[in-house]
């Protein structure tokens, strides 16, 4: 599966076969989650670290929502993987379009590291 990989300093599109396992190490974690979030009019799933929040220093907001006063109110922690989902669940790659929606709404936080601005959670 390729997708948008966004990292504590990186962003960048990669490839990784579609197992769990790969998934964990992608993101230096043993448990994931997958919100769905919108993008350009694209709806997306967000591969993240479900305990993200749980472990003692919380770590740097990769995705964000932007809300009416165009402050971002945060929605994802840690390293993150942007992909599509088929009719059935499954994760799939996005097409290179989309690929280019998730570039265009990067942005970089007050330290220069990647945010993605989504336009808000898809459920």
């Amino acid at each position: 599966v390729t997708g948008y990989y966004i990292g504590d300093s990186e962003a960048a599109i990669v490839t990784v076969v579609d197992e769990l396992e790969n998934y964990y190490e992608l993101l230096g974690c043993s448990t994931i989650e997958a919100p769905s979030i919108t993008v350009d009019g694209y709806d997306f799933d967000v591969i993240c670290d479900e305990e993200a929040l749980c472990r003692g220093e919380t770590p740097r907001c990769t995705v964000g929502v932007r809300i009416e006063s165009g402050t971002c109110r945060r929605l994802i922690h840690g390293p993150c993987f942007v992909v599509k989902a088929d009719e059935e669940g499954n994760w799939c790659s996005p097409t290179s379009d989309e690929l280019m929606s998730l570039e265009l709404a990067l942005a970089r936080d007050s330290e220069g590291k990647p945010i993605l601005i989504a336009e808000g959670p898809s459920w």
